[in-house]
């Protein structure tokens, strides 16, 4: 795919971004990425993490083209300076900013703003606010004294944006502290190339760790971050098809988007990142493909961005993708996932979730077991389906056979409701008590994990291409346990976008008696 073609993929998301921006320069909100504050009036704060759609305008300022009417244009060389502009109004006084509710001081909203703004600060075509290497030390110091050690995309983002910022300009901050947070992140990177996210790893969301990577390597020639990059693009690999289809819930956040950014500058000179590009690729012109389900909120967040930089780093001769010849398998044992090919079939396999796979051929998605719901009489979830690293996880091999095995306790879940007098009280604790809040609202909204009374084993048999799978629930006794379906219990705010496997999703139940159950499905 050269840049014309991509060019003309970009193009109709530009009015969805730009849509978003206040774009009246007589507006108090003038720079304002939120439409939902300055435009609908439904929020009463402008939420910092999308300002980072300035990225996309300064690509199209910058992108030389006779079918790029933003070529040069004051107009939109005004907004992105707006925008930056707007950043340094919104900044708390502690430097932190707000994502989802006032008085927030959210890490996610401080760390991928800082991490935008530090990649633009220095750029001689623009004019900012005097305020803004203010606004920049202050984002930094915050987040040296506050890591995110759960979400290391996040904490990725943040050292990034240090990172570049203070090779930038002379930006006063502690060099000990960052050093540190580095070391330390840098050796939280698994052997099989992954860093946590949430007990488990993420493919979405290790391609935005590798794309802020990036961007520290272009800036500051860190080779740590060079060699945990090409360590993450080959797991990365692993986990994409020949023909572009990767399994949404193997993720252990569930994302079903891979930024591409990172990927095309390390193809460069990576055979396999230029390989994993072109598997990526190959699904842009689908409806399906993951920009066009894209909402607006993350076409202005890390997606659309990374997506746009991308257009200056296409490498040459985008070939169609190596396929694979002959029957094989991976097992990424810390992971606890299990990839395995035969012909035109991939079978992923996540036993750290309950057992629960996808299977695709070169058509897509073909066949997906998520494990069970149990659904308990108080309104809880009882479900198979959960990231666990209690689970107790077996694989053996034989000549023509594999075995994998999985045993474990029911997670119970329950759906959260908002309503007015949460919110109320949401604001007023944050008011009172600030971000200490925010470990309680990750209990309730990521990590609440209360064990069931229900005991679950599942076997998986691989032997010359048929898949056998064998389930057991333990004390069911005269419940009824249904067939879980795509959806997740676990919140997770860039997941959750509609996924073609949702249509093989059907209604079954089962009763004690069903059990010990047996499914056989035909690789052919």
């Amino acid at each position: 795919m050269n840049q014309e073609a991509y060019w003309e993929i970009l193009k109709p998301l530009i009015p969805r971004i730009l849509g978003q921006l206040d774009r009246d320069p007589d507006s108090p909100t003038y720079g304002s990425f939120d439409r939902n504050f300055w435009n609908y009036k439904i929020r009463d704060f402008s939420s910092a993490i999308i300002q980072q759609g300035f990225l996309v305008l300064d690509v199209l300022y910058k992108y030389d083209s006779k079918e790029n009417p933003f070529y040069k244009n004051e107009r939109i060389k005004s907004m992105i300076e707006g925008s930056v502009n707007y950043w340094t109004h919104i900044q708390l006084r502690n430097g932190s900013f707000n994502e989802y509710y006032p008085y927030e001081a959210g890490f996610p909203p401080t760390a991928f703003s800082l991490y935008a703004v530090s990649l633009i600060m220095d750029d001689d075509t623009y004019t900012f606010s005097p305020d803004l290497n203010s606004a920049i030390e202050k984002a930094i110091a915050w987040i040296l004294k506050n890591p995110e050690k759960e979400a290391l995309n996040q904490e990725c983002a943040a050292l990034s944006g240090i990172c570049i910022a203070t090779s930038k300009t002379n930006i006063r901050y502690n060099r000990h502290a960052l050093d540190a947070r580095l070391e330390q992140f840098y050796h939280s990177q698994s052997p099989e190339g992954w860093f946590n996210e949430y007990n488990g790893p993420d493919i979405g969301y290790l391609s935005v760790t590798i794309d802020c990577l990036t961007d520290i390597y272009e800036i500051t020639g860190d080779k740590r971050a060079k060699e945990s990059i090409d360590k993450a693009i080959k797991f990365i690999n692993a986990f994409v098809t020949p023909e572009g289809f990767s399994p949404v819930m193997i993720n252990s956040r569930n994302t079903d988007y891979i930024l591409p950014y990172a990927i095309a500058r390390a193809a460069v000179k990576n055979n396999m990142a230029k390989d994993l590009l072109s598997k990526l690729f190959a699904q842009l012109h689908s409806w399906k493909n993951q920009l066009y389900k894209t909402d607006d909120r993350y076409l202005c967040h890390y997606i659309g961005q990374s997506f746009f930089r991308t257009l200056f780093h296409l490498p040459e001769n985008l070939q169609e993708s190596t396929k694979i010849a002959a029957q094989s398998f991976r097992y990424f044992a810390e992971a606890g996932i299990f990839i395995f090919f035969r012909h035109n079939y991939t079978v992923f396999v996540s036993l750290q979730k309950g057992g629960i796979f996808s299977i695709y051929n070169e058509k897509g998605i073909v066949k997906t077991d998520f494990g069970y719901r149990i659904l308990n009489p108080d309104g809880s979830i009882a479900v198979t389906h959960w990231q666990d690293p209690a689970y107790t996880t077996k694989l053996k091999t034989g000549n023509e056979s594999i075995s994998l095995w999985v045993k474990g306790t029911l997670t119970n879940q329950k759906y959260l409701r908002p309503s007015p007098f949460k919110h109320m009280a949401l604001r007023i604790a944050s008011r009172l008590l600030g971000n200490k809040i925010i470990p309680v609202l990750k209990k309730q909204l990521i990590f609440r994990e209360k064990k069931s009374p229900y005991d679950f084993i599942r076997q998986i048999a691989i032997d010359k291409g048929k898949i056998t799978v064998e389930d057991e629930i333990i004390g069911l006794n005269d419940t009824i346990a249904h067939k879980a379906k795509h959806y997740s219990m676990r919140h997770v705010s860039s997941a959750g976008r509609f996924c073609s496997e949702e249509l093989l999703d059907k209604d079954k139940q089962y009763s004690a008696s069903d059990f010990p159950l047996r499914e056989e499905f035909q690789l052919s």
